[in-house]
């Protein structure tokens, strides 16, 4: 199934979290204040529930290109298991993005554009041995022992 829906509506697609797997949700940000309505839109989306592509569209009239590179804070919502590739305009680099704690983002440098070859990994790591370090997060994990009656 492909939708095309905008930022305001994208809470509507909630509907689909338990029908679809791991649905891809492609954004594209073509100025600063499209990265605005975004952020605004997504502030109450499960940012865990899709895998993410954003395109920062960079255009010499704005300054979103600050906020692909370096964002201020984690305005996204992200978490530990946000799945978020992001690709910066006329960049050969895919970064991928997710949060420790919430209130900032980390970027790591996932693949690179060549030409000739598409998109090469720049690691063999996995999902969690990229995001291994957890900056002293405590995980807490309960056992139920259930008996039978």
């Amino acid at each position: 199934m492909t939708m095309d829906v905008h930022f305001k509506n994208l809470w509507r697609t909630l509907k689909y979290y338990h029908e679809i797997i791991q649905p891809i949700t492609i954004v594209i940000l073509p100025d600063f204040e499209a990265y605005l309505e975004f952020v605004d839109a997504i502030k109450v989306y499960s940012m865990s529930f899709p895998v993410w592509f954003i395109l920062f569209l960079y255009t010499p009239d704005n300054n979103i290109h600050d906020y692909c590179h370096e964002p201020i804070g984690n305005p996204f919502n992200l978490a530990f298991d946000t799945q978020m590739l992001v690709l910066c305009n006329n960049e050969i680099i895919l970064r991928e993005w997710y949060s420790i704690k919430g209130e900032t983002v980390k970027i790591f440098n996932l693949a690179e554009w060549k030409d000739d070859e598409g998109f090469v990994p720049l690691t063999n790591l996995s999902l969690y041995e990229r995001r291994k370090n957890m900056e002293g997060v405590v995980l807490r994990a309960v056992a139920i022992k259930v008996n039978k009656i």
